[in-house]
């Protein structure tokens, strides 16, 4: 990643988007940092970081979705978290957690192809 200096009033607009409740992974992209940069600006400037995670409705829509077939990946994207911040959440709401790795194939029968 390409370092990049954020000027005063750029830290000041990055700091009142955080306060209006954008996200650190949001922030990230929208100045073109790491999160944890993101993170160190705003420690910097006394904002107390919010805890990541879902919340019970984004909860128990990540564990509908999971269930439908969406990917800890892509609820990750989706709620702009970690996909093991999802996997935790929904593991604790009682949700068997698929196994890692691509889903096999199937041939044309619907047998698993090997």
């Amino acid at each position: 990643m390409t370092q990049t200096f954020l000027t005063d009033a750029e830290v000041d607009e990055l700091v009142g988007a955080y306060e209006a409740g954008a996200t650190l992974r949001g922030l990230a992209r929208q100045f073109h940092i790491h999160r944890l940069t993101a993170a160190a600006h705003l420690a910097r400037r006394g904002v107390t970081v919010r805890r990541a995670g879902l919340n019970s409705a984004q909860a128990k829509e990540a564990a509908r979705l999971y269930e439908a077939g969406w990917t800890l990946v892509q609820l990750g994207r989706r709620f702009e978290v970690d996909a093991q911040t999802v996997r935790r959440t929904i593991a604790r709401q009682g949700v068997a957690i698929r196994p890692g790795g691509r889903p096999r194939r199937r041939d044309k029968r619907g047998s698993s192809a090997a």
